[in-house]
Formats: C-alpha cells, structure tokens, sequence
C-alpha cells in the first residue's frame, strides 16, 4: 500500500514527465471518496487514502492515461473541442477505459476480471424496464440483499453484521447516484440515467475493436465512436501524441515506491 501523498507524486511525475503535461495537478483532497478528474481545469482530484499498487495501475489506466490523455490529444489537435468532448463522447471513453483496464488485469493477473454492472442494473429495475418501477426506499433495500449475498460469498468480512453493513452502506450509495436530481424520492421511475454509458460503450468499444483491432483512433481526442469518420475528413487519424501504456509497464511498483521515500 502507498500513501495518497506517494501517489500524487507519481501521477504528477507521470503526466509532467511522461506526457509532458506541466499545466495539469494532482491534488489530495480529504472530503472526497473516490478518484476525480476535470479535464477543463486540468485537475485530478485523489481521496486521502493508502492505494494498493493493482489500483494505482487502474487509475493510471483510466484516469490519465484514458480520460486526461483523450484531453490532452485533443487540445494538441486541430480542433479544441477534441479537448472536452463531442456529442456522445463520454459511453465511448468508459468503454475504452474498461477495455484498457482489463488488458492491465489480463497483464498482471493472467485472466479477466468478471464485470458487474450495478448502475445498469439499479437504472433498470427503477425505470420498470422489466418489472414496475421501484421508489428510492424499494430499490435500497433490494439492493441491500443483492449486496448482502455478494458480500459474504467474496468473504473478507469478519462477521455477517459486517458483511451486512458494508450492504447497506454500499446499496444507499448506488441508490442516491441512481436518482441524482431527482426531487420526490417517493414517485417510483424517476432516476439518472446516466449510469447506462458504462455497460453501453464497453458493448460499442468491444464490438469496434472486434471490427477493426486499432484503438488508435479513438485516442485523437473526447470523441465517440460515431464520430470517427468525421475525424478521418479533417484527417485527424490518430492521437497528437504517443500513448505510453504505462499502466502495463511490469517496474510500476518500483516507480511508485521512489515517491514513497521521497
């Protein structure tokens, strides 16, 4: 495990160094839970956390060099709006991401990782895709038992009440994501149905790559899929800058643990 302090330090040296990215920070910031990234601003935002090297690999996968990275081509492209996104951008670059993390996963662990995909899921059952639309309160609670059994079938609890806690906590969590906006928690049907992108571009990420094997293409900038026959007319046909890979890069552990002792 490395510090949050480490590894801002490792991701400030990676995109200074590597991609030569000096207008962009990596900060610790206390009140947050997870990893951020705002491309406008430049900022990589990192809870105050220890990260064990196998996550600190899926964050350079996905948020440098997948969603800075796309940035950053963009802004050194022809076309500005490269920089911040086209029309459908954004399913196309979490499906890139999640493919570039399972190479990573593949490259270290020898397999692929199972996928789940919870939004999807809590998005279906409080729309009434195929049974009647729940309410906030319906859906955490069902999603409680769904993570509940998940929970003590992975193992690493001490005990069933913790297992059951960590499910309820984690079921609260996807139910308020699921109904960001939404005003009257007791109307069933009324969600975000933003969580969808996920499941859809990692299906319109896979199926492309099935056809044409080339990733390139998709790395000129924050585009989707549909828009790559557009980039071939303004002959922008690959990235304005090399994409590393560094993510699958075998000595990360060592790199990392230079900052550690800094």
């Amino acid at each position: 495990m490395f510090s949050p302090s480490a590894v801002q330090r490792f991701f400030q040296d990676v995109l200074y160094s590597d991609y030569h990215a000096t207008d962009w920070d990596v900060v610790v910031e206390p009140a947050r839970e997870s990893t951020y990234i705002e491309v406008d601003t430049r900022l990589l935002s990192l809870p105050a956390r220890p990260f064990s090297t196998e996550k600190i690999r899926q964050l350079l996968a996905e948020e440098i060099e997948t969603h800075a990275f796309r940035s950053m081509a963009g802004r050194r492209s022809p076309l500005a709006l490269l920089a911040s996104g086209t029309a459908n951008y954004s399913s196309t670059e979490e499906g890139l991401a999640k493919h570039y993390i399972q190479q990573v996963i593949m490259r270290m662990q020898g397999k692929q990782k199972n996928n789940s995909w919870p939004g999807t899921l809590a998005i279906g059952l409080m729309a009434g895709v195929i049974s009647p639309p729940l309410t906030f309160r319906s859906l955490c609670a069902f999603l409680e038992k769904v993570f509940f059994i998940k929970n003590v079938l992975a193992g690493g609890y001490e005990s069933l009440a913790a297992a059951g806690e960590a499910a309820k906590q984690e079921a609260w969590k996807r139910t308020s994501r699921t109904t960001r906006g939404v005003t009257d928690l007791t109307v069933p049907g009324l969600c975000s149905l933003k969580d969808r992108i996920y499941l859809q571009g990692a299906l319109d990420v896979a199926r492309y790559l099935a056809e044409t094997g080339d990733a390139q293409q998709l790395y000129v900038g924050k585009i989707g899929i549909g828009q790559i026959e557009a980039m071939k007319e303004l002959h922008i046909v690959g990235p304005s800058l090399p994409h590393l890979h560094l993510a699958l890069d075998l000595d990360l552990h060592d790199r990392i643990a230079a900052f550690e002792q800094k």
